[in-house]
């Protein structure tokens, strides 16, 4: 408590001690305690509630976006629990969704066949004394289409949900990055008679290229093979849900969060409070001197629990042996966190 601190303690127990007060009579029962620890009390009371109203501020909030979260977690969980039934009568029993990809990973490789089929064809053309526009235009076209035309065409052939403008989309990927190749290899015929080029340098240089083309659109293929979904519709449906489970479970987990914050802090605070009583009290002691004990205050002589004032929605927690559950089972009985945990277990049956 920043208002009273230890020192304020000695001084004022050291000061009330000099002149025989509290009495004899005060016996620490219905405020017959120092003003001081009455002072203690107060601050510590208005901390603790301060406190105590900003975690209700805060789980009124969470809760508030339980109730927006809970129906959304119940339609992501129908919706896959109908996408994974269509599946298995078309597809058979065993279909279930695949654990999660990281794709980092697949497109570290794809940047990589970026890079490398962009310098391949730059370089080629540049040998070839294509003119440097056109060196640029071809060699950015033949870049960007062939290695996305091969991760594209991996996806679409691993998946077994295989829709008819998927695989119009990916054939047209492929016409175009082939049409684009024969339309370079045109051009160097023209290229190797206005030139006067090698007809061998330029026709094995084309094979580099082309075969270099093509093993980086196998090497794309394979890539966007390996890293898709064999069922993209399911797993769409079930990354949705794992979404909303987690955010389902990160509110759940602010609201414990919130409470276990302002426990710590109510408890730190009442320690607090009964250490500078404890303080005041033997500063006062001491500066009675050498006194019999029936002249010392009564509240002296035992075990004085300096009372502090906590708001009864929190109190009732901390008269309970494990606060933190008991907030939990208090928590289950409302509705929306019923539903939602309800839910979350259907969704760990599954999971299992």
């Amino acid at each position: 408590m920043a208002r009273i601190t230890e020192w304020n303690a000695k001084k004022a127990g050291k000061k009330d001690g000099k002149n025989d007060y509290p009495p004899p009579n005060y016996d620490g029962q219905n405020g017959k305690y120092s003003e001081f620890e009455h002072e203690v009390a107060a601050v510590a009371a208005e901390e603790i509630d301060n406190a105590v109203k900003e975690w209700k501020r805060r789980e009124t909030e969470t809760l508030k976006e339980l109730e927006t979260l809970v129906p959304e977690l119940r339609t992501s969980f129908q919706r896959f629990n109908n996408i994974l039934e269509t599946c298995k009568k078309q597809f058979g029993e065993d279909v279930a969704p695949e654990p999660p990809r990281r794709y980092g990973k697949a497109i570290f490789i794809l940047l990589l066949l970026l890079i490398f089929e962009g310098g391949v064809n730059i370089l080629t053309f540049h040998f070839l004394r294509e003119p440097g526009l056109t060196t640029i235009i071809i060699g950015l076209a033949l870049t960007l289409l062939i290695p996305f035309a091969g991760f594209y065409s991996g996806k679409i052939l691993k998946a077994k949900e295989k829709r008819p403008m998927e695989w119009a989309f990916a054939a047209i990927l492929v016409i175009l990055a082939v049409t684009l190749i024969l339309i370079v290899a045109q051009g160097r015929k023209i290229g190797i008679e206005v030139r006067k080029l090698d007809p061998k340098v330029v026709e094995i240089t084309f094979w580099i290229f082309l075969v270099m083309n093509i093993i980086f659109f196998t090497f794309a293929l394979i890539d966007g093979y390996y890293y898709s979904y064999t069922y993209p519709s399911l797993q769409k449906a079930y990354e949705e849900l794992r979404r909303r489970k987690r955010q389902y479970m990160n509110r759940r987990a602010r609201l414990i969060d919130a409470f276990n914050e302002t426990l710590g802090y109510v408890r730190q605070k009442l320690d607090t409070a009964q250490y500078l009583s404890l303080v005041y009290r033997e500063a006062n002691r001491r500066a009675r001197g050498h006194v019999p004990p029936d002249q010392l205050p009564k509240y002296f002589q035992g075990g004085f629990i300096l009372p502090v004032k906590i708001p009864s929605e929190f109190a009732q927690y901390l008269n309970q042996d494990d606060p933190v559950k008991a907030y939990e089972q208090e928590l289950m009985t409302k509705p929306t966190i019923r539903e939602g945990q309800d839910l979350i277990d259907e969704i760990e049956i599954f999971e299992r």
